[in-house]
């Protein structure tokens, strides 16, 4: 069974108030002390995550945005046994996916101008729906820039998750798929109160 936190194709990171960084057009929320990328998750699957990045989805990767390359995605964790794993090394940049470089610079922070998954991240979701189609066959190709030099992996998604449905999501199969397991997980860690443990999951759970 995929890991719950795996589930979601992106998982948005919620950043607290910090100071823009000016010189760049896409804005990155930083503090001084490292958050929010060097908050830590204390229990659950990215507990073992030595901070609190971008999730992409089923590979098993997490990424943090940089201002300085703003059409790359920094690996900062692969978790064992995922497709990833083995392939991606931490400290690697993501610069596209599926042989296409990525074209947009991202967005990361709060308001209506800069929130958002447009960008690299909005890019890679893409291309690793098209890896899950059988013309895909659940196979992605990253392009890599690692030590300076561009490397290009390819990755076994494997098509069990298939795409999502032209009118989604109404009959799509994909989304099914998905509530089905997250049901489970659910289930598996609801406490007899009723509640998962902390406000932000009982909220989220429903």
């Amino acid at each position: 069974m995929v890991r719950p936190g795996f589930l979601v194709l992106v998982v948005s990171v919620w950043l607290g108030a910090a100071a823009l960084v000016a010189d760049a057009v896409s804005q990155v929320h930083y503090h001084e002390d490292g958050r929010p990328w060097k908050q830590r998750a204390r229990k659950g699957p990215d507990a073992e995550v030595e901070g609190w990045y971008y999730n992409l989805g089923i590979t098993g990767i997490r990424v943090e945005l940089v201002a300085e390359a703003p059409k790359q995605l920094l690996v900062r964790h692969v978790f064992a046994g995922t497709p990833a794993y083995g392939k991606v090394r931490v400290g690697d940049h993501i610069v596209g996916v599926g042989g296409r470089r990525f074209t947009e610079e991202h967005k990361n922070g709060y308001g209506m101008k800069v929130f958002g998954a447009d960008g690299p991240i909005r890019e890679f979701a893409l291309g690793l729906e098209v890896s899950q189609s059988k013309s895909g066959r659940g196979r992605l190709l990253l392009s890599l820039l690692r030590d300076g030099k561009l490397v290009e992996e390819t990755l076994r998604v494997g098509k069990k998750y298939g795409v999502f449905a032209k009118g989604f999501p109404a009959n799509c199969e994909r989304s099914e798929r998905i509530l089905d397991e997250l049901y489970d997980y659910l289930i598996e860690h609801q406490r007899s109160d009723g509640f998962w443990g902390n406000p932000v999951h009982n909220t989220f759970a429903p």
